[in-house]
């Protein structure tokens, strides 16, 4: 079968290299390890339950690993289309995800977003790729996106994490403990709601979009996608 060599990194003591491959792993995130000898080491599988991933990069950033690339739902059979959203995963030294970092980005409806490199600079992260049309004049662009790194990803204590779920949602978001005051902006800064919350948020009154939702108990701030 096919394997494909999408990108390669050094840490200073292991060589990561981001494959993808149209094997019997074909649709997950893999990074193989190679010593400086030259020696195969562990294989790190990744998945996204009932989706279809597709590695595009690896960059290492302070003790961390990034890779991403775009996914697709499983279900979408579509003719032509192959991406629906452009996804970045953190890892530790262990290999093993960060659950506080989450970047899952789409664009318009219909269109397709193709991640294709990513670079890392102090506190922040630039992803670049394509975009396409699916429908219409089927036109290919270009898309760019940032993203923040907190101290809490530099942290190795992720047990007070703040998350939440079901994201997207069109009705309520849980959280998976107190969430106190809170609240939530949208992208440009705007607040848009705020109050004071158990384990749930009522999101139904906002537009369909993404916002950033925070609260006092967690220094760490979630991203909430409504429908």
């Amino acid at each position: 079968v096919n394997h494909f060599v999408q990108d390669l990194v050094f840490d200073g003591e292991t060589f990561y290299i981001g494959v993808e491959t149209q094997g019997g792993l074909n649709g997950l995130h893999l990074i193989q390890a190679v010593d400086t000898s030259g020696m195969l080491g562990a294989l790190t599988q990744l998945d996204q339950p009932s989706y279809d991933l597709r590695t595009k990069f690896l960059s290492s950033w302070n003790g961390r690993t990034f890779i991403g690339g775009y996914q697709k739902p499983e279900s979408n059979t579509t003719a032509g289309f192959h991406s629906d959203r452009a996804t970045i995963y953190c890892l530790d030294d262990q290999m093993e995800i960060i659950p506080s970092f989450e970047f899952e980005e789409d664009m318009n409806t219909g269109d397709e977003v193709i991640p294709e490199a990513l670079q890392m600079h102090t506190d922040f992260g630039i992803v670049a790729g394509d975009m396409n049309q699916v429908s219409g004049n089927n036109y290919t662009d270009l898309f760019f996106m940032s993203f923040n790194i907190d101290d809490q990803l530099q942290s190795t204590d992720y047990t007070q994490d703040f998350r939440i779920y079901p994201n997207p949602s069109s009705e309520v978001v849980y959280a998976t403990s107190e969430i106190g005051k809170f609240q939530i902006h949208d992208l440009s800064g705007k607040l848009v709601l705020s109050g004071q919350a158990e384990n749930q948020i009522v999101v139904s009154g906002l537009s369909p979009g993404t916002y950033v939702l925070s609260s006092e108990k967690f220094s760490n701030s979630v991203r909430v996608v409504v429908q």
